[in-house]
């Protein structure tokens, strides 16, 4: 966040001082000085609303490739389309998901974080119709980063599912590999004996 990563004001992050430059009351100017800091509210504000179009249109592509493995499951694609979906095929694979999982979660904790700073705008506004707008803005941050953030605790749970699903996929396809080679050997060693047993009879 721009505004809070200048030095803290004397007498502590969070409290209005008697030399806050940023305070109408203060002396020095202080009209010039509120606008440079309504500019780093303003700045933060499309900041935080970018962050959270991000996290949105993230989650909405993890929806998507979740969608199509799963409709590689149900219709009983093989374990190397189900685990390694390719996408020449309009699939993804599940450890892409997973990456994208990944950078979501650090997105949506880059965005809780400040939202958790913008707090402080609240606090210094001003003056307390500034204080209710910036209230606002803060409840609009809060609750669609929060709805985001169940969306997202969502794709992780569809996504463990499908992995599970693609470790047992491919634990009976390699067991049913395993039979069918078993059986072929066995098939193999009973045409030996019924040879052996032929040439036994014509001597």
């Amino acid at each position: 966040m721009s505004y809070y990563q200048h030095p803290p004001f004397e007498g502590g992050r969070g409290r209005r001082a008697a030399n806050n430059p940023y305070d109408d009351d203060a002396g020095g100017g202080g009209g010039g000085l509120r606008s440079s800091a309504d500019s780093f509210y303003i700045k933060d504000s499309r900041t935080l609303q970018k962050e959270i179009r991000d996290i949105n249109q993230h989650i909405i592509s993890i929806s998507k490739r979740l969608d199509d493995n799963a409709t590689t499951s149900s219709s009983g694609g093989n374990v190397e389309l189900l685990s390694s979906y390719s996408s020449s095929s309009g699939g993804y694979a599940l450890d892409e998901v997973r990456s994208m999982i990944d950078k979501a979660v650090t997105l949506t904790s880059c965005a809780q974080k400040d939202v958790n700073e913008f707090k402080e705008y609240v606090s210094n506004a001003p003056t307390p119709q500034d204080a209710m707008n910036r209230q606002q803005m803060l409840n609009k941050f809060t609750n669609n980063v929060s709805t985001l953030a169940k969306q997202l605790e969502d794709m992780v749970r569809r996504y463990a599912t499908l992995k599970k699903e693609a470790a047992a996929a491919a634990e009976q396809q390699q067991q049913g590999y395993s039979n069918k080679k078993m059986k072929s050997k066995k098939r193999g060693n009973n045409d030996d004996d019924t040879l052996y047993d032929s040439n036994v009879n014509r001597q």
